[in-house]
């Protein structure tokens, strides 16, 4: 499943041909700006889990490269761990700017004790593969 949320590149197209090619993909189109309360990324998780496929979902950022086998690892880490996963494969930066989220996303991770070493329970997952 694809959650295409208003994006100008050619995603819809990439999905469409995807289908012609492999069952049970789906495009689930978001047209129109989230409701107040919600913002992109979360907008787009919430309307692909309404009608999951499959009892495990694998979220993958837009902008991410994730290894050709990332989803038998996910899979096996889920059947080693069970619950929820959370990993920051390679991402793909287009833009100078985009360097520059990096510093928030490593505050995030912090606030949410993340860190392994630190031997804390995580109070939150981050990351652009759910």
């Amino acid at each position: 499943m694809v959650v295409n949320d208003n994006s100008t590149d050619r995603t819809t197209e990439i999905v469409k041909d995807y289908s012609l090619r492999f069952e049970n993909v789906k495009l689930v189109s978001l047209e129109d700006e989230p409701p107040s309360g919600w913002v992109d990324k979360s907008w787009a998780i919430w309307n692909g889990v309404q009608n999951p496929t499959r009892e495990v979902l694998i979220f993958f950022d837009a902008d991410v490269e994730p290894e050709r086998n990332a989803v038998q690892i996910l899979l096996s880490l889920h059947s080693l761990q069970g619950g929820l996963i959370s990993v920051w494969p390679y991402q793909r930066f287009e833009k100078f700017y985009e360097h520059l989220g990096m510093v928030s996303n490593l505050m995030a991770i912090y606030a949410s004790n993340n860190f392994e070493f630190l031997k804390m329970k995580p109070s939150g997952a981050f990351g652009q593969s759910l």
